[in-house]
């Protein structure tokens, strides 16, 4: 059996001779989440297990995992739950050619041209800053989820118009020798319509000419759980689902999945892992740690009459 390059969303390969996890305790359940590695070209999932992951006795966590490393850590003891989809291209496939998409191309190709930047420490702060400027740049942020401020190992590549603007942004992170991963898309709130297509275009062109074979745009969450029969369901994916209605208004997964699904990508199931088991406080206290309960307070409060009592009207 050859060895398992893949890795859980958000994990990377790096020239680098140690590995470096960020390990997190979650305070209730005291089970360590991983939610990021990057690690050596040469360690396969089954060392990343051996050395690091069987060593956690008092369990732990994993999100983003692929169909491969899910079966690998169920047949090993863990429980594995779906939690969404990743949208992947296959860069040798002709993920570009929808009528619709061409016309929005050709239209949008006059405000500027992708370039690659380098994330040096000016660049990094600049990035950050445009992170701010976006559409949702003034609502509590999602973390731990994907590589943010300060984009370890990541290469970024900007949309820019003819006076240097900023229009748009995206990081990714190298997973396998043939494989990229997007971490952050970033599109400035009063950019036209179009140039995060534009630069998708751009980066995929480029890729495929370095001699990548497929780049994911990262995952939705909560879809494809959503779609499959409740009776084809564990009770922890029941869950999801049921979390999914409720973060909808918050989290619009469904504008994700129609904003990726236009390049039509091989959508692939994504899994949650954890050992001993996906417990309900264990779930709840994701939810806490990534932002998504924020989320959901934010957009509850947005919902609130601004002045329900008229005290200061006069």
């Amino acid at each position: 059996m050859s060895a398992i390059e893949s890795l859980p969303l958000s994990w990377c390969r790096d020239s680098i001779s140690e590995p470096s996890y960020r390990r997190q305790i979650l305070p209730i359940s005291r089970t360590s989440w991983i939610s990021f590695a990057t690690l050596p070209h040469s360690y396969a999932f089954e060392k990343i297990y051996s050395e690091f992951l069987a060593k956690r006795h008092d369990g732990f966590l994993l999100r983003g995992c692929p169909s491969e490393v899910a079966l690998f850590l169920a047949e090993r003891g863990c429980e594995v739950a779906q939690t969404g989809a990743e949208a992947v291209l296959q860069l040798n496939e002709p993920h570009l050619e929808k009528p619709s998409l061409q016309k929005l191309l050709k239209q949008v190709r006059k405000h500027g041209n992708a370039i690659e930047i380098v994330l040096n420490e000016e660049n990094r702060r600049k990035l950050y800053a445009f992170q701010m400027t976006c559409r949702h740049g003034n609502k509590p942020q999602l973390s731990d989820l994907f590589r943010t401020f300060p984009y370890e190992a990541c290469r970024c590549f900007a949309f820019v118009s003819a006076q240097g603007k900023w229009l748009a942004a995206m990081t990714l992170s190298q997973q396998t020798t043939k494989k990229l991963h997007t971490e952050l898309m970033l599109k400035h709130r009063e950019s036209p319509v179009g140039v995060m297509e534009a630069l998708i275009e751009s980066v995929f062109f480029l890729l495929q000419a370095e001699g990548f074979l497929e780049w994911s745009l990262s995952e939705v969450p909560f879809y494809h759980v959503q779609q499959r029969a409740p009776q084809k369901l564990s009770v922890t994916e029941q869950t999801v689902a049921a979390a999914g209605e409720i973060w909808k208004s918050a989290y619009n997964f469904d504008g994700l999945f129609r904003f990726k699904d236009k390049f039509a990508p091989v959508w692939q199931p994504i899994y949650l892992c954890a050992y001993p088991q996906l417990s309900l406080i264990l779930l709840a206290e994701i939810a806490f740690r990534t932002g998504y309960a924020d989320l959901i307070l934010h957009d509850a409060m947005q919902k609130l009459p601004r002045n329900p009592l008229g005290f200061l009207n006069s």
